[in-house]
């Protein structure tokens, strides 16, 4: 693969954390009696993967009628994924050694993300897979999800690298999507907690299936 610049997602992609999901939902569910149809809502459990956490809390208050505002719901995910960022999120397979890997060619590396800039930051050092990131954009930056482009844009223009060489490594059919259609390569990364891997495949110049090394495209 010819690849001068490299926007990484990091939820499921950089870092194995969407199973943190099932314990928000656990925790919503005991604290406020929610009952939460996962088979039914599974569309709604890939949104919450590509969304800030705003707009999550917004679709759990005003779907479920939990919480006395989108505001404490945000500020209890906030708390909860901030905790566990810093206590028990890790790198996947072969990462640390992937981001080496392009380091040593040249490659310009960001990070591109719904979760928020400060708690991008706060796990990327834990893990010390910080300083191989120049760059960091979240969705909270741009104002729009991963059902827009914009995020991925602003990725390449501080990047600076041309499009035709900068690639989008993603675990989630939607973001794949889009980075798909704004023109971007695109590589897509098995993830055991999402569902439609022939569609994560389908939208990937290439795709990293369960067990493969990512460290074959180096």
């Amino acid at each position: 693969m010819q690849i001068q610049g490299a926007i990484f997602d990091m939820d499921g992609t950089l870092i194995d954390s969407l199973g943190s999901w099932d314990d928000f939902i656990q925790f919503f569910e005991t604290k406020y009696s929610l009952k939460f149809d996962r088979v039914k809502n599974a569309d709604l459990l890939r949104q919450f993967r590509t969304v800030p956490i705003n707009e999550v809390a917004v679709i759990v208050h005003e779907k479920f009628g939990i919480g006395d505002s989108a505001a404490t719901i945000a500020r209890e995910l906030f708390e909860r994924l901030e905790l566990f960022y810093r206590t028990r999120v890790e790198c996947k397979e072969n990462i640390p050694e992937f981001l080496k890997g392009l380091s040593q060619k040249g490659v310009k590396m960001c990070v591109a993300s719904a979760t928020r800039p400060e708690l991008i930051r706060v796990v990327l050092q834990r893990l010390g897979i910080n300083d191989y990131f120049s760059e960091i954009v979240s969705c909270e930056d741009v104002g729009k999800n991963k059902s827009f482009p914009d995020v991925f844009n602003a990725a390449l223009e501080r990047l600076g690298t041309p499009k035709e060489e900068t690639w989008v490594f993603e675990d989630s059919i939607t973001a794949l999507q889009t980075a798909k259609k704004a023109g971007f390569h695109t590589v897509g990364v098995y993830d055991r907690n999402n569902d439609r891997q022939e569609l994560v495949a389908e939208f990937s110049d290439e795709y990293i299936a369960e067990d493969e090394n990512i460290c074959r495209l180096l």
